[in-house]
């Protein structure tokens, strides 16, 4: 499993994966789901695209869009957005964005 694969499966089925209402408990879930990925990876020395996900989707965010990274991308996403829900549709759009650059299927 890639981080772009689990990323579907977490798009597909949010509420198994990242939880369900209130409505911040998705972005919140998904921030935790993607730095456990990312840790996981560390501590198995296991390389592959999720390994620096959040540092290359917030330059990608910084570089595309000027969104501030000083707080990570989710955070990022979610201050350049009105709501929550808001939020959640613009990270798909963005990863969409973030993956074509990078050359792999949406």
């Amino acid at each position: 499993m890639t981080i772009f694969r689990l990323l579907e499966k977490v798009r597909n089925r949010p509420g198994m994966f990242v939880g369900g209402l209130p409505r911040t408990a998705p972005m919140d879930g998904l921030e935790m789901l993607l730095r456990r990925y990312e840790l996981a990876l560390t501590e198995h020395q296991i390389s592959e695209p999720g390994s620096k996900f959040l540092s290359n989707f917030g330059n990608y965010l910084w570089t595309a869009h000027g969104m501030e990274q000083s707080c990570g991308p989710i955070r990022a996403i979610r201050h350049a957005s009105a709501t929550d829900e808001e939020a959640w549709t613009r990270f798909w759009t963005l990863l969409d964005e973030f993956k074509a650059t990078l050359g792999v299927d949406p």
